[in-house]
């Protein structure tokens, strides 16, 4: 269902991960979620790539830093991709989008401890910011 061609389904599967990321999930299946996740981040509809940012947050809550910190360089990627308003593909990023990848970059910097600002994700970050 991550992968369905229809966007509502996406969106829908994403809504789950929401509701339904506790430790049994993050422990168990934190590799196929974290696939998922990353790779829809870069979905062609902004709702969908948005909730998987959403789904990211949840997850992310409680998730050991030591699990999280292998997926830190995609996620931190693909997260300020979502930031940047004039994209390579020169469409204008919504602002819901952009609402949604700054707090997600939080909880992940957050989960992920000082490991963030150690891999100078800040100094990539905070130009977007200015």
């Amino acid at each position: 269902m991550f992968k369905d061609a229809r966007p509502r389904v996406r969106y829908a599967t994403y809504q789950c991960v929401c509701l339904c990321s506790k430790e049994i999930i993050q422990d168990r299946y934190h590799e196929q979620l974290f696939a998922a996740l990353i790779s829809t981040l870069e979905a062609p509809e902004p709702c969908v790539h948005s909730h998987a940012a959403a789904a990211l947050i949840n997850f992310c809550e409680g998730v050991e830093r030591d699990t999280l910190v292998p997926y830190l360089d995609p996620i931190v990627e693909r997260l300020l991709k979502m930031l940047n308003p004039g994209a390579e593909d020169g469409k204008v990023v919504k602002g819901y989008v952009q609402e949604q990848a700054i707090t997600t970059l939080v909880m992940v910097a957050d989960a992920s401890e000082a490991t963030f600002a150690k891999v100078l994700y800040c100094s990539l970050a905070y130009p977007l910011f200015i």
